[in-house]
């Protein structure tokens, strides 16, 4: 889950923020204004866990889950579209006939179809 990420992401921030300052150099103080600036991002975990609860209070939490599914469905099927149309494209640009004709570009079109099959799954 990305907001599961993203609070990870905040707890690390936290734990560099206390070890930096432990050691307090002119070039760590600018670090350390950056990390406490983003702490301020925890506020952004506030706005996950309101939508949670107004969906749950309301009756309505299927319907966050279901959005967010095929929030990920689209973005795998623009993943998809995209990364064919790329391969389709590197055998015009490079390929002889819309052929692979050397084992580089054979080699980077099956990481491709890899990489494409790997998402539909």
């Amino acid at each position: 889950d990305a907001w599961n990420v993203f609070d990870f992401s905040l707890v690390v921030l936290g734990i560099v923020t206390i070890t930096t300052s432990v050691g307090h150099t002119a070039q760590s103080a600018r670090a350390i204004k950056v990390l406490k600036i983003l702490r301020a991002m925890r506020l952004l975990r506030l706005i996950r866990i309101t939508q949670v609860l107004m969906a749950r209070w309301a009756g309505t939490a299927n319907q966050i889950v279901v959005a967010e599914h095929m929030q990920k469905f689209d973005i795998l099927y623009h993943f998809i579209c995209s990364r064919m149309k790329a391969q389709q494209d590197m055998l015009q640009y490079f390929g002889r006939r819309h052929k692979a004709n050397t084992p580089e570009l054979a080699r980077c079109l099956l990481q491709s179809q890899i990489t494409v099959y790997t998402a539909m799954v």
